[in-house]
């Protein structure tokens, strides 16, 4: 009988290792136009990928109001946490680092990078991209390729 469980035991774990990695290959999920934040990832992962960070503790409405940061080289979570918040205010530990923000939450608090905008953000309808000005461009180009179009300036 143990031989069995962990015959049982080994087949569920290959099971969700093959299920999260497909989600990244699953396709955009119906009757959102252009996509959400984690499609947008997940069409980015597909054809560049990089090193996938969550923010170190994500909230209930994460998809909704939450980040994930791409990296070129692998970081922690205490590492992307710790990059300077102010746009303004120039970090060099940004190279290499883009932030995908769902901003889909009006309860979300005001975040630097997407209210000041600028040449160093990326805005879509319901998520924002911010960091390397490099990766950016890499990014914009990738997210158009898939179908995502920018957000309609108000």
């Amino acid at each position: 009988m143990r031989a069995r469980e962990k015959v049982s035991w080994c087949l569920s774990g290959l099971l969700a290792v093959a299920a999260v990695a497909g989600w990244g290959y699953a396709p955009q999920r119906p009757g959102q136009p252009g996509g959400d934040m984690l499609d947008a990832v997940a069409a980015v992962q597909r054809r560049a990928p990089r090193f996938l960070i969550s923010e170190p503790v994500p909230l209930a409405n994460w998809a909704r109001g939450g980040a994930l940061y791409l990296c070129r080289a692998p970081r922690t979570a205490a590492d992307v946490d710790g990059l300077g918040k102010q746009p303004s205010l120039p970090d060099p530990r940004w190279a290499g680092v883009v932030c995908f923000r769902g901003t889909d939450d009006p309860s979300v608090f005001d975040v630097p990078w997407v209210s000041e905008g600028g040449d160093r953000c990326l805005r879509y309808p319901n998520f924002a991209v911010f960091g390397d000005p490099d990766m950016l461009k890499e990014v914009q180009a990738l997210l158009a390729a898939e179908g995502f179009q920018p957000a309609r300036d108000p």
